[in-house]
C-alpha cells in the first residue's frame, strides 16, 4: 500500500488463484488432472508467489526481523508454534488465508445479506426498526462502528443467518443443536445433532 502498486505480485497471484478456483470449483474432479498437467509442464502456480512471501516473512521474523511494539498475527502464530499448539502447516495456511481473505468474501457476504433481506420484507423491516431505535437513543454513530454493530442483536442475527445459508467458505456451516433439541423449519432435531441446513426459507427462524 505504501508503494502504491503490486510490487511483489501478490494481488495478481490472488486474482489468478480466485479465477482458477471459481472455474474449477464448478468441476472439482478435474483439479487433480489440471494440477498434474501444471506440474508436468512446470507451469508456475499463482499462489506460489504468496507462499514465497509467507515463507520469507516467517524466516525473517524467526531471525528477529520486523521488530514491533505489539503482537501482530504472525507473532501470535509463531508463539503458538513455539508452544507446539499448532504446526508449521497451520502457520502457513493461516497466513495464506489471512492474506487472501477479503478478496471476494466481503462482496459475497454483503450480497447474501441484501438478497435475503429483499426476499424477507418483514425481517428487513425488523432490522430497520432496530437501526431506528439505536439512532434515536444515539447508541450508534455515522458510520456505525464495529463495537456498536456488535451491540445490535438483530443485525448480528441477520448477518450470521445469511452467512449460514450462503457461507463464503463454499460449504454449508452446520450448527450444533443445543440442549433440549430445537425445531427448525418445522422439523424437530434432538440435541447434539449437527444441522447443515441450507434452505433460504429458514431465515424466517432466525432470532
Amino acid at each position: 500500500m505504501e508503494k502504491g502498486y503490486d510490487f511483489n505480485g501478490i494481488l495478481q497471484a490472488i486474482h489468478a488463484s480466485m479465477t482458477y478456483g471459481s472455474r474449477v470449483g464448478l468441476l472439482p474432479e478435474f483439479h487433480p488432472f489440471f494440477a498434474w498437467m501444471a506440474r508436468t509442464a512446470k507451469q508456475p502456480i499463482p499462489f506460489d508467489t504468496v507462499q514465497d512471501f509467507i515463507d520469507g516473512s516467517v524466516e525473517i521474523r524467526k531471525q528477529g526481523g520486523f521488530p514491533t511494539d505489539r503482537e501482530d498475527f504472525l507473532t501470535k502464530l509463531l508463539s503458538l508454534r513455539k508452544s507446539e499448539k499448532i504446526n508449521d502447516l497451520d502457520v502457513a495456511t493461516s497466513l495464506g488465508a489471512n492474506i487472501a481473505a477479503g478478496s471476494d468474501t466481503t462482496a459475497i457476504s454483503l450480497s447474501t445479506v441484501i438478497y435475503h433481506m429483499a426476499k424477507n420484507p418483514a425481517k428487513a423491516g425488523k432490522l430497520r426498526q432496530e437501526i431506528r431505535e439505536h439512532e434515536e437513543s444515539k447508541t450508534i454513530s455515522d458510520p456505525v462502528t464495529f463495537k456498536e454493530a456488535q451491540d445490535m442483536p438483530y443485525l448480528q442475527a441477520v448477518i450470521k443467518e445469511a452467512l449460514r445459508i450462503h457461507p463464503v467458505t463454499g460449504q454449508i456451516l452446520s450448527r450444533l443443536v443445543p440442549s433440549g433439541g430445537a425445531t427448525i423449519c418445522g422439523r424437530y432435531f434432538p440435541e447434539g445433532v449437527r444441522v447443515p441446513l441450507s434452505k433460504s426459507e429458514c431465515i424466517a427462524d432466525m432470532a
